[in-house]
């Protein structure tokens, strides 16, 4: 790999760990700056899925101190484990190629649905606050295992299905929202690259270089989070991830 080729990396890394930790989104940026660098889709995916939980790192502070505000419990937490492995397991009888494929599509779905966010019915009873024990569990661990089996086979974007999620079946600020996202998103990049190390041939020097732009990407974006609106939060989502859903096209 070039100096140039490493120094993509490294910027892929960056802003893809910003965007993660200030909304979502970030894996499918860092996905594009691998192929820049070279990387063929599917080395690319793999990199992208070991040198994932370096992004959520930066977060794990803002986690600790918000820990009263996590509403994320056990079932949940055990979906997104399960579906992880899923996803993996699918992803060694299935091309990368086909993932590769739809993504687009449920990246632009996934923006305009962040966008329409804001006016759109919430799913709980009532459409009051509650703990999310209260607020539909079943649901909200079986669309969490779904969107852990994507995060598995691809991962491209998975941190704005989550929000989805959230947004759809709780009543939570995007604030909370974003907080119980990132949880969820370090459990299932580090089930998933755990798998990955040891079933997948790995370029490890590129995981390297992705990883330690990831940290510092998800230092920088735990604190710009943390500063910005949630609207601001939200337009940065769904524009980054409609361009990127462009340039998959």
């Amino acid at each position: 790999m070039s100096t140039a080729d490493t120094l993509t990396v490294i910027a892929g890394g960056v802003l893809g760990g910003t965007l993660n930790a200030m909304a979502a989104g970030g894996a499918v940026v860092s996905f594009l700056f691998l192929t820049f660098a070279g990387l063929p889709p599917q080395a690319a995916n793999a990199v992208n899925l070991v040198s994932m939980p370096a992004s959520f790192v930066g977060t794990l502070p803002t986690a600790w101190r918000t820990r009263d505000q996590l509403q994320v419990r056990w079932p949940g937490l055990i979906a997104a484990t399960l579906g992880t492995a899923t996803g993996v397991g699918l992803a060694t009888i299935v091309p990368a190629s086909t993932f590769a494929v739809v993504t687009p599509l449920l990246l632009l779905a996934a923006a305009i649905l962040l966008l329409l966010q804001p006016s759109m019915p919430n799913l709980v009873d009532d459409q009051i606050h509650r703990r999310q024990d209260d607020a539909h569990p079943f649901w909200i661990a079986a669309a969490l295992f779904a969107t852990s089996v994507y995060a598995g086979a691809f991962g491209g974007g998975v941190g704005v299905a989550v929000l989805l999620v959230f947004a759809m079946l709780t009543s939570w600020s995007f604030e909370r929202a974003s907080i119980a996202k990132n949880l969820v998103c370090l459990l299932t990049s580090g089930v998933g690259a755990i798998l990955y190390a040891k079933f997948a041939p790995v370029p490890w020097q590129t995981v390297g270089w992705l990883a330690a732009g990831l940290l510092v990407g998800g230092l920088v974006g735990d604190l710009l989070r943390r500063k910005l609106s949630e609207k601001v939060l939200r337009a940065t989502v769904a524009i980054l991830t409609a361009f990127g859903a462009g340039h998959l096209l």
